[in-house]
This record gives structure tokens, sequence and C-alpha cells, in this order.
């Protein structure tokens, strides 16, 4: 590939851990990231990464420290979790060949007059008819493919009432709730790891009710000077980034 590129994910710009540190390494952590998406940074020694750093030995041996300390990168300057965020389908091939199979897909669906809405149905993972959603019935299976949007909007407007209300549910939250949702169901870690869609519900409970306990979720920590408190919506608790965080308690460290 002529020129490669690497996933830049928005939480860089929110992330305590990268924005406490002072301008000039977040710069250094960047230029990392590029010198690893070329497959650089794997072949060169200190001397060349310094060089490509454009600073000096005592300069990189700071910059590597601190790197190692935060959880940058490890002792042979390998970026830690680098795999786990970058992925072949990332090339402009793939997601080409990837949209005409999606367009393939659409088309003959499309003209598939014969097919019934139940057996489309029966060919999805998550379920859930806007019918149901909207009047929290349930199925007559106890099916946890079978994502209650609905409910777990009702179980966040419940149990953290003083938080933004969601107004508007519309089809790119319900893909936001429902991708939270099969997530949830795969983790090995409590509340979480449910079988049953009855057994969701309870565990989307049990995370709610921690998250009310949160000062920092719910604005009850102080603030920047000249700056309102924070105060995680629904997008924020059902994102990839604000879930993962809020499940390992890094909103949950309130001082008495």
């Amino acid at each position: 590939m002529a020129n490669p590129w690497f996933r830049m994910y928005a939480e860089f710009a929110h992330d305590p851990k990268v924005q406490m540190l002072p301008e000039v390494m977040q710069r250094r952590y960047i230029m990392l990231m590029c010198m690893r998406c070329s497959n650089a940074l794997v072949t060169l020694h200190d001397d060349e990464i310094a060089f490509h750093l454009r600073i000096s030995a005592p300069d990189l041996a700071e910059t590597k420290a601190l790197f190692v300390a935060k959880g940058f990168i490890d002792e042979a300057w390998n970026l830690l979790n680098w795999e786990k965020r970058q992925f072949a389908s990332d090339s402009s091939a793939e997601r080409v060949k990837a949209h005409r199979e999606r367009k393939k897909a659409a088309a003959k669906e499309a003209s598939n007059d014969d097919v019934t809405l139940q057996q489309r149905k029966s060919n999805v993972l998550d379920t859930d008819t806007d019918t149901e959603e909207e009047l929290h019935t349930s199925p007559d299976v106890d099916d946890v493919r079978r994502c209650p949007v609905g409910t777990l909007v009702d179980l966040y407007h419940q149990l953290m009432p003083n938080n933004p209300q969601l107004r508007v549910l519309n089809d790119t939250r319900k893909r936001l709730i429902r991708a939270r949702w099969r997530e949830a169901a795969a983790l090995d870690c409590e509340p979480f790891g449910y079988t049953t869609r009855s057994g969701g519900i309870e565990a989307w409970r049990a995370f709610f009710t921690v998250c009310a306990e949160s000062k920092f979720l719910t604005g009850r920590a102080p603030s920047a000077a000249g700056k309102p408190p924070f105060m995680a919506d629904i997008d924020f608790l059902f994102s990839a980034s604000g879930f993962a965080k809020t499940l390992e308690n890094k909103y949950h460290r309130d001082a008495a």
C-alpha cells in the first residue's frame, strides 16, 4: 500500500492518561504510531528512533521511560494494544469490497418479494421490532438475541433520573444500544455475561445502579474552573469507550 494509514480514535482528545502528558510528549506518541503504521518502529534502533523524533538520546530515554510507565509501549518499543485497535479491513480495497457486497445483499433482499417479514427477521441476530421496543412487550421466548432497547432506555431514566433524558430514540442510538447488549452478553465479568433476555435486563439494571453512585458520571464531581460538571448521557454509557471505562471503574474513584 503506497500510503498506509492507521486508526486514530477520538478518545485521544479526552483520555486523561493522554491529555495529562505535555503536548510535546503527545506529539512523540503520535509519531510512534506513524512509525508503527509504516512498520519502521519494529526495525529501528534507539538512535534511529531518536532521529525520526528529532530528539537527543537523553530525551529519547526520558520519553521511553514515561511511555513504558504509562503503558503505551513495552521495553522493545512495541505499541501496546496496537493490533487490537487496527484491523486488516482498514485497507481501501477491503472497504470497497465490503461496500459492494453490502450493496449486492441489499439488492437481493429488495428483489425477493416472496420472503416474508418473519423469515427475514429470523436471519438477523437482533430480532427486536420497533413495536416491541416501543410497547416493551416481552416475546414468548426469553431469547437473549432480542435486545430490549426500550426497556434499557427506561432503566437509564429510572435509575439515573438527573442525567440527560433521551428525547429521540433514532436508528443510530438503537444500533448503539444493541451493540453494547451483544458485547455485554459475551463478557465474563459481573454483572454481565448473561444468556437470557431477562438476565440481561437485570444485569443492566445493576450497571445503571452502579453508574448512579458515581459523582463524576452524575455531575456531582468538582469541575474545572469555568466549565460545567460532566454528566454521562445514554450515548456515552452505550459507546464502546464509555461503556468499557465505566465497567472498569474509571469513574468510581470519587473522593469521600
